[in-house]
């Protein structure tokens, strides 16, 4: 019953291998196409406005945060 069955066996797993390789073929060539030409910044607050962070943060104590309004143009660049 084996033998009859290994025809079978071969060709599904040689249909499996064909996906795979053509489903990580489109997904490596629609990376390379869709990838947006932005950077991001390495801080999202200069020194002077994190040393006034924390000073803010300081003066109003553990029972409430400071978050910082921020452009998407100060954190991403072309």
């Amino acid at each position: 019953m084996l033998t009859k069955l290994a025809p079978f066996y071969f060709l599904l797993g040689l249909a499996a291998v064909v996906l795979v390789a053509l489903a990580l073929s489109l997904r490596k060539s629609l990376s390379r196409r869709h990838r947006l030409p932005y950077v991001a910044d390495e801080a999202l607050f200069t020194p002077e406005q994190q040393a006034f962070l924390a000073v803010l943060e300081r003066a109003v104590g553990d029972g409430y945060r400071v978050h910082g309004k921020v452009h998407v143009a100060a954190v991403l660049g072309v």
